[in-house]
């Protein structure tokens, strides 16, 4: 980020350089078209195979997902500004822009007018891949405290993207003043001052987001293998909240007259920040897609556990701490009846805890059916819910110890 110079006065150490007395021909552009054309690449292939996940595999798109579109289309126009302001002389030094010393001031303003529709866009995406993040929060844990929590990060953060906004558009009144060196009588904020107050909440609420979880998935009772896989998951975004604390560190030499090559520092990172943390975002969605196409490596994720038998539907709760246990009886029950479906293949769910209660009852009724009469063996009814349909998760699974005829 950067600010307008309090003074339009050049520190004397410039002037040889301004005059061509001295030649200083070191460019940060290379940098600028690397960072952009490395990270576009990345959140493309990211978002896409998340939402192939989500449209497409499990047709459960939700309102993250569409907080995730809008993340995109906004570090897409970050990586655009970035790239059109090089074209402007972005990277460059100022006395580099143009060899007359007159059109300096128009060329710098050309750069910073640039650099206001990359904070914009900056400010914009980053709120957006939190608050998919937090969309996605609510929709695995329902109820306790750490809704209401994500409840309130949220709200911050909106804030603060609302105030960013307005902090941004009006650093000077009139507007153009921010970048039209020519207007003498202008009124503007020490704007650096609201991008460190701004950098630091954006610190805070990314440590909140990755550790808040980390405890009640802990708490869950599956393998812990499991449990350590999802949260390093969740624990990725620290490197999204490296970022941001390295892109803190180079806000201080925005205060310099030398904006175009300056700003770069801040500006890449800014850049490597919005795409780490879509990244990590997208990197919890992507399990199926790992599961169907990996399957030598995530196979032991696929697999029964010994704590659940191998029923012809076998729904298991991922996000649940207290799971019921089987009694001997129903647990021998279900082992004689996978035993007399040969051939069968075996549909595993993982459910929100807002279906426990309508899975209770589509398993009663079934009970209920197999009392009365006896089911065809080539029959497959599953009852489907709108709620569960939307929020569930399909991995089919072959029993390894039955031999499916042919």
């Amino acid at each position: 980020m950067t600010t307008r110079p309090s003074t339009n006065e050049i520190p004397p150490s410039l002037l040889p350089y301004l005059f061509h007395e001295k030649t200083d021909d070191s460019t940060l552009q290379p940098s600028i078209l690397q960072v952009n054309i490395i990270f576009i690449v990345v959140i493309i292939v990211a978002t896409s195979l998340r939402f192939t996940v989500r449209f497409r595999m499990l047709r459960s798109a939700g309102l993250d997902d569409i907080f995730m579109i809008l993340a995109l289309l906004s570090a897409l126009l970050l990586s655009t500004a970035c790239l059109i302001g090089e074209n402007y002389g972005l990277g460059k030094h100022l006395w580099n822009l143009s060899s007359n010393l007159e059109d300096i001031p128009y060329d710098v303003g050309r750069v910073t007018k640039d650099l206001y529709g990359c904070y914009l866009a900056y400010s914009t995406s980053i709120t957006f891949t939190k608050l998919s993040i937090m969309a996605t929060y609510l929709r695995i844990f329902p109820n306790g405290f750490l809704r209401y929590s994500i409840y309130g990060i949220g709200f911050v953060v909106v804030v603060f993207w609302i105030t960013s906004i307005f902090a941004i558009i009006f650093t000077c009144l009139p507007v153009q003043a921010a970048w039209d060196y020519t207007i003498t009588n202008a009124k503007c904020i020490h704007i650096l001052d609201y991008f460190y107050t701004s950098a630091g909440v954006n610190i805070a609420t990314d440590l909140l987001l990755c550790f808040l979880p980390i405890p009640t998935i802990w708490g869950l009772q599956m393998p812990k293998a499991q449990r350590v896989v999802v949260c390093f998951i969740f624990a990725m975004g620290t490197f999204a909240c490296v970022a941001s604390m390295l892109r803190l560190s180079q806000l201080y030499h925005l205060t310099g007259v030398d904006v175009p090559y300056q700003v770069v520092g801040s500006l890449n990172w800014s850049v490597i920040e919005v795409g780490t943390a879509i990244v990590c975002a997208c990197l919890a969605s992507l399990r199926p897609l790992a599961t169907r196409y990996l399957p030598s490596i995530f196979s032991n994720f696929s697999q029964h556990t010994p704590e659940l038998p191998s029923l012809r539907f076998d729904t298991t709760s991922t996000f649940t701490s207290k799971a019921q246990p089987q009694s001997p009886i129903s647990r021998a029950k279900s082992t004689r009846e996978g035993r007399e479906e040969e051939g069968s293949i075996y549909v595993r769910r993982t459910f929100d805890l807002t279906e426990l209660d309508v899975l209770s009852r589509e398993r009663g009724e079934e009970e209920g059916i197999r009392s009365g009469k006896k089911r065809k063996q080539s029959e497959t009814t599953i009852a489907w819910t709108e709620a569960s349909r939307r929020s569930s998760q399909e991995v089919l699974v072959r029993d390894p110890g039955v031999r499916i005829a042919k």
